[in-house]
């Protein structure tokens, strides 16, 4: 007999195991920046949260009221040009008192862009000289006019009542480094061939005798280009003053500005009789019993119970036959 070996058996095949997802990458919300300071105080503090909104700078110059009104006049700038500027809150009676107006200052102020003139406003807010202000709300920027705004003032003094706190330290005037501002808002508008942008900031208005201050927002155009996710996000912005336009040397994305949510309005069942189209309830077509012109239907005569009816009117053959012709 002839041995035959048995068949083999067939190699097993691999099964192919489904493809693993990776796990989701989280991307986590950046740090809010964090400047280093050897624990003086500057004119312009540090963010007290990441998303804080605020338009502040520090310039220095020589302010010239105007002959009709001495809170409103002229910054002259130590390069020479000259930007409108307007005294606000409590610094109106720091400068009428204390300060010499044909020297040089180093100021604290709010910045504003016309949009149509393409120049730039001043609100003057502050006096920034330690070295000769010694009263802490002298150096202050806090405002007690209604267009004070969420933009961060300069930190106050320690508390008066406390005696083992040692008295703060303030950067001298000469080593503050003037022409420099904080923009930190929404970018609302970004062209990078023209480098153009503009920035939403929150305002905040504190009106005398009101107990909840109400929200504005204004308008901040700047000069620059910006790299990434540009609109719709908030960004903390180092800009320059040159002349009347204000440029960006630095910046950094925060966050992305989540939209508001409004009230959806109800809807309402459309009238059936007219008036759809007219104030006056005409033109509501076949609905409201009209014609397509909106004129009201004819009037239709009607007859009394009991009452003959009208005779109708014979027509003679010749006047039918002229009639025709």
């Amino acid at each position: 007999m002839k041995l035959v070996r048995p068949p083999s058996r067939p190699a097993p095949v691999p099964v192919e195991k489904p493809p693993v997802a990776p796990p989701p990458v989280v991307v986590p919300e950046p740090p809010a920046p964090v400047e280093v300071s050897d624990g003086r105080l500057r004119p312009i503090p540090p963010p007290s949260e990441p998303t804080q909104y605020r338009a502040i700078g520090v310039v220095r110059g020589t302010y010239q009221p105007s002959d009709e009104q001495f809170t409103r006049g002229n910054m002259v700038m130590h390069d020479g040009s000259n930007v409108e500027a307007v005294l606000l809150g409590r610094v109106m009676s720091l400068v009428r008192n204390h300060l010499e107006l044909d020297k040089e200052h180093v100021w604290v102020v709010y910045p504003r862009t016309r949009e149509r003139e393409a120049t730039l406003h001043l609100q003057i807010v502050g006096v920034w000289e330690p070295e000769n202000l010694t009263q802490p709300d002298e150096l202050d920027g806090e405002s007690d006019a209604d267009e004070s705004a969420i933009e961060a003032p300069p930190a106050k003094a320690a508390a008066k009542d406390s005696i083992e706190e040692e008295p703060p330290q303030y950067v001298p005037s000469d080593e503050v480094d003037t022409d420099t501002f904080s923009i930190r808002g929404e970018i609302i508008s970004h062209e990078p061939d023209t480098q153009k942008i503009s920035v939403k900031i929150q305002q905040v208005l504190r009106k005398k005798g009101e107990k909840e201050p109400s929200m504005k927002y204004f308008k901040l155009n700047l000069e620059g280009n910006l790299r990434g996710k540009v609109l719709g996000y908030f960004w903390d912005l180092d800009v320059k003053r040159v002349g009347q336009d204000l440029k960006i040397v630095g910046g950094t994305s925060i966050v992305l500005v989540m939209p508001k949510k409004y009230p959806k309005r109800p809807m309402g069942r459309r009238p059936m009789g007219g008036g759809g189209r007219r104030p006056d309830g005409g033109g509501g077509g076949f609905r409201g019993g009209g014609d397509r012109e909106g004129r009201p239907p004819a009037a239709v005569p009607t007859r009394k119970e009991g009452e003959a009816a009208p005779a109708k009117p014979v027509i003679k053959k010749k006047e039918a036959i002229d009639a025709i012709e």
